[in-house]
């Protein structure tokens, strides 16, 4: 769909929304009876010659944006889809493993409905697609800045990428979760670190993969091929047979991250 088509449709009730954008439930409505607090405290009702008392109105994950503003990316764009209102989400106490469900606009599939380690019991889920294309493991520039090997997951730039994703989703929906950075080789030089989102392991992967379904698009685990010098900039990846492989964490592959969601939240 168009700008101009989705455009239409939303001057007649519907919610629009990009294929590319990151936030799975921003989209764009018509807001009317717009009406606002001056510095005076006085109310004024919107009016205008042209567009009368109505405005476009961006819904996002920070807010709403009154007013909004199309940028040329979003008018010249043809992945225009329109959205049904949300209905409410799944209960997630009521999960078992396999079930797909939505959560704070994503879909993702249930891969352990209690989820228990160090006393913290959740739901582990797996968005169910790419949340993000063509994303580098890590980049020569910050390898650079940190001294770290360019397969190191603690350190590098998919982490960023799952964090601010954590920060989206609601760091207080979500458990830390031990992400194991032992190579493939079996090396235990990285360690561990924790995370409220991040990508599978090789281990949860083999674990899991019976209940995750096959992508259009190769997609990163955070497992380094090896930890030897002469072979760090190597991280594992899920191909879109499901067979794994070794890739240069700098090259471009999906993210497909994974969370631990608490199961009683209010």
């Amino acid at each position: 769909m168009t700008f101009g088509e989705a455009v239409e449709a939303v001057k007649n009730g519907a919610r629009a929304q990009r294929e590319g954008w990151n936030g799975k439930d921003q989209y764009v409505e018509l807001a009317s009876e717009i009406s606002y607090v001056n510095a005076r405290g006085e109310i004024v009702n919107a009016d205008h010659e042209a567009i009368g008392n109505q405005a476009l109105a961006f819904v996002g994950t920070s807010g709403v944006q009154l007013g909004w503003l199309a940028s040329q990316a979003d008018m010249l764009a043809c992945d225009w889809k329109l959205i049904e209102a949300v209905e409410d989400e799944v209960d997630l106490r009521c999960l078992e493993a396999g079930d797909r469900f939505t959560w704070k606009g994503y879909d993702w599939i249930c891969l352990d409905p209690a989820y228990v380690k160090s006393d913290v019991s959740g739901v582990f889920a797996l968005m169910d697609g790419l949340y993000k294309e063509e994303v580098p493991f890590n980049t020569s520039e910050h390898v650079k800045e940190t001294g770290r090997p360019l397969n190191n997951y603690a350190y590098s730039t998919l982490r960023h990428e799952c964090d601010s994703l954590a920060e989206e989703l609601g760091t207080e929906n979500l458990f830390l979760h031990e992400v194991d950075l032992t190579s493939d080789d079996g090396m235990d030089d990285y360690g561990t670190v924790y995370g409220r989102v991040f990508p599978l392991s090789c281990e949860e992967y083999r674990r899991y993969r019976k209940l995750i379904p096959l992508y259009d698009d190769w997609w990163w685990t955070c497992t380094p091929y090896s930890c030897y010098p002469s072979y760090a900039s190597g991280a594992r990846i899920v191909c879109t047979d499901g067979s794994l492989y070794y890739y240069n964490a700098t090259n471009g592959n999906g993210l497909v991250p994974a969370c631990i969601i608490c199961k009683d939240l209010s």
